[in-house]
C-alpha cells in the first residue's frame, strides 16, 4: 500500500482510528512507516517493534511505491475473515465498510487480505469491492445471482444465502427448529420479510428466530401449503396431494377463504411480523376464516 513519512515532531500513535483512542507511542519528524490500512482521515501503520497504530493521514505524508497492490473494502457490515476459501473454515476477524486491505491472493469466488500485523484472512469477493492501483473499483456479483445455463426451462427463483447477509423472502415459508421438514412447524414467515443468514445446509437456511436459532427450506415446494379457495394463481397455497387443481373464474363473489392450523401451539400475533406482541396460541386442527 505504500509508505508514509511522519511530517511533525512528537506525532502520536494510537491504538485506533480516533482521537478517543489511547496513544500508544510517538514519533519523531521524517520517520517512515509502511502502510496496512487506511479508513476515513486515519491510516494504519506498522511501527519499527513491529506493532501497528493509527495515524492521522494530516499529519503525514503518503507515498506510493511502484508496485502498488491491488485492495479490497468490504461492503457490508461486520463481513466475516476466514482462515480458509470457503464457508466452512473458521472465522478470523469481521471488517466494515470504510477500511480497505491489501489482496495477497485469489482461489476462485475467495480473496485472501493482509490484516494488521502478519495476520491473513479471506473474505468472499462478492460481499467486496475491489480498488486497483488506479483507483478503479471493481465489484463481483453475488454467485446467486448469476444466470443459470439454458436448460430449456425456467427455474423458479429461490433466495441467495450468504452468511452474514440480509435476505429478503420472496414466499411464505414454514419455520422449524431442524432442517426437516417432516418435524413440526414452529412458526411461519411471510413475503417481504427480512432475515438475517447464520448458515446454509442442503437447500435449508439458519437464521435468528424469537430468540432462538431457526431454519426455513430454500424449496418453496417442499414446505406445507394451504388450501387454496381464491381464485389468484398464488405461489404459496396449492392441492397438498400434489397437484393444482383448476382454477376458474366466479360469476358471483368468491367465497371467504379458510385456513387450519398445521402445527401445535402456533403463535396468534397483533400484527404481520414476529416481532409484534403474542396474542394467543392456535391447537393443531384450528380452522381460521
Amino acid at each position: 500500500m505504500g509508505l508514509t513519512i511522519v511530517s511533525v515532531d512528537k506525532l502520536n500513535v494510537r491504538s485506533g482510528p480516533s482521537l478517543q483512542d489511547s496513544i500508544i507511542t510517538t514519533l519523531p519528524v521524517k520517520t517512515v512507516l509502511p502502510v496496512l490500512s487506511t479508513k476515513n482521515d486515519w491510516i494504519q501503520v506498522k511501527l519499527p517493534n513491529g506493532q501497528s497504530g493509527w495515524v492521522a493521514n494530516y499529519l503525514v505524508t503518503q507515498q506510493q511505491t511502484p508496485a502498488s497492490v491491488a485492495q479490497i473494502e468490504s461492503t457490508t457490515d461486520k463481513l466475516n475473515v476466514r482462515s480458509g476459501p470457503g464457508q466452512t473454515y473458521s472465522v478470523v476477524q469481521t471488517i466494515n465498510p470504510g477500511t480497505r486491505y491489501s489482496i495477497v491472493q485469489k482461489n476462485g469466488d475467495w480473496i485472501q487480505i493482509q490484516l494488521s500485523g502478519q495476520t491473513k484472512g479471506w473474505v468472499a469477493s462478492w460481499l467486496v469491492k475491489e480498488i486497483n492501483s488506479g483507483g478503479q473499483t471493481n465489484t463481483k456479483p453475488s454467485p446467486e445471482s448469476l444466470p443459470a445455463a439454458n436448460s430449456g426451462t425456467t427455474p423458479p427463483a429461490k433466495p441467495g444465502a450468504v452468511q452474514g447477509a440480509s435476505l429478503t423472502l420472496e414466499f411464505a415459508p414454514y419455520v422449524y427448529a431442524t432442517p426437516d421438514a417432516s418435524t413440526p412447524a414452529i412458526g411461519q414467515l411471510h413475503a417481504g420479510e427480512s432475515i438475517t443468514v447464520l448458515a446454509q445446509q442442503n437447500g435449508w437456511i439458519q437464521f435468528p428466530y424469537d430468540g432462538v436459532n431457526a431454519w426455513i427450506s430454500t424449496d418453496e415446494n417442499s414446505l406445507p401449503s394451504l388450501p387454496n379457495t381464491g381464485t389468484g394463481s398464488g405461489t404459496e397455497a396449492g392441492n397438498t396431494g400434489g397437484s393444482t387443481p383448476p382454477v376458474t373464474q366466479p360469476t358471483s363473489p368468491p367465497a371467504k377463504q379458510t385456513v387450519r392450523v398445521n402445527t401445535d401451539g402456533l403463535n396468534l400475533r397483533s400484527q404481520a411480523n414476529t416481532t409484534s406482541a403474542i396474542q394467543g396460541t392456535l391447537a393443531i386442527g384450528s380452522t381460521l376464516t
